[in-house]
């Protein structure tokens, strides 16, 4: 009983660093680093979690970013859920579009109350690290 409990803690104690908007501070692709802005991450893109209770239920965020459409700024956003293994190793980010769900769990590399990283295995191999800092 006492494992699980310190296992939970683990992923709660995540959540709650995780609260809060984050700007992407650096991006690999196999280990290559690109810059943020030519990986589409320029200034305006941020990404919000929301702390909850992740051992009970999958948490709520969204990320937001702009770009010009024939001239107009056009902001965009769109929310998500994620959920954090017991032992705080994973997280996923579960996306609905109109009933097609799709999910994308990562690797956590790093995780503090200003700096996150993860990594993630696509179906081709190929490994992208994303650093977040919090704004």
């Amino acid at each position: 009983m006492a494992i699980v409990i310190a296992s939970c803690s683990k992923s709660i104690k995540i959540s709650k660093q995780l609260d809060g908007t984050w700007k992407v501070t650096e991006y690999k692709e196999n280990g290559v680093s690109i810059d943020v802005d030519s990986a589409g991450f320029d200034d305006s893109y941020s990404i919000t979690f929301e702390k909850c209770k992740v051992t009970k239920e999958d948490c709520p965020g969204s990320y937001t970013f702009t770009f010009d459409l024939l001239g107009v700024p056009t902001t965009f956003t769109e929310n998500f859920t994620y959920s954090i293994n017991e032992d705080g190793t994973e997280i996923t980010l579960i996306f609905d579009d109109n009933g097609i769900i799709t999910e994308d769990t990562a690797t956590i590399l790093e995780h503090s109350n200003s700096n996150f990283a993860i990594e993630d295995t696509d179906s081709n191999g190929n490994v992208t690290e994303i650093h977040y800092e919090k704004i």
